[in-house]
């Protein structure tokens, strides 16, 4: 009972410490949640860094690096590209919800706090979308004289037996 206790207590810890997360949105390894728990962590094909993203070619073996900066995160392209929120750039601090891409792989940075205010807040109402009209509007018809029709030739068909 002691052991389930002090585990539980170990859960709440690094529930508390692990603040910011990165979803994989598309890829080989999508919906692979990555933990920012460390000051710095390094991303690439490198199986020795602390972020492995294996499959994608287009991804170098140090792509970047994300360091912890005061109470958020900022990425680093080392030795690839990086965009973020579909801009490319060598460096760039990190908000609530921005994209981020290296190679072929896209990622949703995400604050815990700002998720937790995020779930106590009421989700606004968005007022409905205007009523598409179904039907197309009918024009008037232009009466038109009418004519007589004009005797047409009889055509015959004989058969020869």
């Amino acid at each position: 009972m002691i052991l389930g206790v002090c585990i539980g207590f170990c859960i709440v810890l690094v529930e508390q410490v692990l603040s910011a997360v990165l979803w994989i949105t598309s890829g080989r390894q999508e919906g692979r949640q990555i933990f920012l728990d460390r000051p710095e962590m390094r991303l690439g094909r490198d199986d020795g860094l602390e972020v492995y993203l294996g499959g994608d070619q287009s991804i170098a073996p140090h792509h970047a690096t994300i360091k912890q900066d005061g109470k958020g995160h900022q990425v680093m392209a080392v030795e690839g590209s990086v965009m973020v929120n579909n801009a490319p750039t060598s460096q760039a601090v990190l908000y609530d919800g921005d994209r981020v891409q290296l190679g072929d792989t896209r990622f949703r940075y995400g604050r815990r706090e700002d998720q937790e205010t995020r779930s106590e807040q009421p989700i606004p109402k968005r007022a409905p979308p205007p009523a598409v009209p179904t039907v197309a509007p009918v024009r008037p018809r232009t009466t038109r004289p009418v004519s007589k029709p004009s005797e047409s030739p009889t055509i015959s068909i004989q058969r020869d037996q």
